[in-house]
């Protein structure tokens, strides 16, 4: 329960010491229940909720129990706060892979050259990991942007992902693509509005708080219309962050009607698959599964051929 902090288990080869750290407020409460005297008794010291508790970890082994489907987990072990993502992002024209170990980005391919994903995500991970001298056996999860977005640039993406997931038998983290794109953007204080052209006038919309590095949604993924957006936007008070491949023309149509609007640089206005892998161990980070078997692109609305299939059926009935 996580009311009690330590358990003892001593019937065993080892002393077992199992420790919650959920309701700790930091290091000096953790001293106080003498942390030191457990890590002399010569047994293991099971830490949950380590990530309250940071300065004590050094140099700990770091044990992730991923639920891959209702009766198999698997558990990933690595030597400090090792945990190795890869991630794609495929939801728009450009298209990138990126590798996440631990905190740091290892490396990241990008490519906007108008081929299809079909033809270059697969060996651009295959790349990736190359050169950064790892091997499928290393990658202990696998992230993606699962929408909104194109709905086929959103499709190769998660199959992808299900596919490499399964054959490796580790897990599979779908994320936000407008959350993503809020990580990966790496400003330190302000709103970002993420978005994507929708067309129809209409935008794939989500806010985000971002606040010394942290980042707080203000609203779920949508598809609103940019008239719906501008009111919205006006009545911050503040600067506007726009990232996306729909950030220009949301900066281009509303600007009149929305000054505090500032859109990013190139370099930093795309959705990137370092985001992805940030969203993912933040996913990580709060304990979710990552069952590829509920993997399923999100779309945020009906495709044309389907709009186009029910106006036909409404028409005969």
């Amino acid at each position: 329960p996580t009311y009690t902090i330590v358990n003892e288990y001593l019937g065993g080869r080892l002393p077992l010491f199992h420790f919650d750290m959920y309701r700790l407020g930091g290091e000096d409460e953790l001293f106080d229940i003498g942390w030191e005297d457990y890590l002399e008794r010569g047994g293991v010291c099971a830490v949950e909720w380590s990530e309250n508790v940071p300065e004590a970890m050094e140099n700990a082994i770091s044990v992730t129990i991923f639920r891959l489907d209702e009766d198999t987990r698997k558990i990933a072990s690595k030597e400090g706060n090792s945990l190795l993502i890869l991630a794609f992002e495929t939801s728009a024209k450009a298209v990138s892979v990126a590798l996440h170990d631990g905190g740091v980005l290892l490396a990241e391919s990008y490519q906007n050259t108008g081929l299809t994903h079909s033809q270059t995500l697969m060996s651009m991970a295959q790349d990736l990991l190359k050169n950064c001298r790892k091997s499928v056996q290393d990658v202990t999860a696998v992230a993606v942007a699962a929408g909104p977005g194109s709905f086929t640039g959103v499709r190769i993406g998660v199959a992808a992902a299900k596919g490499f997931g399964w054959g490796a038998q580790i897990p599979v983290y779908g994320v936000s693509t407008l959350e993503s794109m809020a990580r990966s953007l790496g400003i330190c204080d302000g709103l970002v509005c993420a978005c994507m052209d929708a067309r129809r006038s209409q935008v794939y919309n989500a806010l985000f708080r971002v606040t010394e590095g942290e980042i707080t949604r203000v609203c779920p993924d949508r598809a609103i219309g940019l008239d719906e957006l501008a009111p919205e936007l006006l009545a911050q008070n503040e600067p506007v962050f726009l990232v996306g491949d729909g950030a220009r023309l949301c900066y281009n149509t509303l600007l009149e009607q929305v000054p505090n609007l500032r859109l990013m640089p190139e370099h930093r206005l795309h959705q990137r698959a370092s985001g992805v892998a940030l969203a993912a161990a933040a996913a990580i980070a709060r304990g979710e599964s990552g069952d590829g078997n509920e993997l399923t692109p999100n779309y945020l609305r009906l495709s044309q051929a389907e709009r186009e299939r029910l106006a036909r059926e409404t028409k005969t009935q």
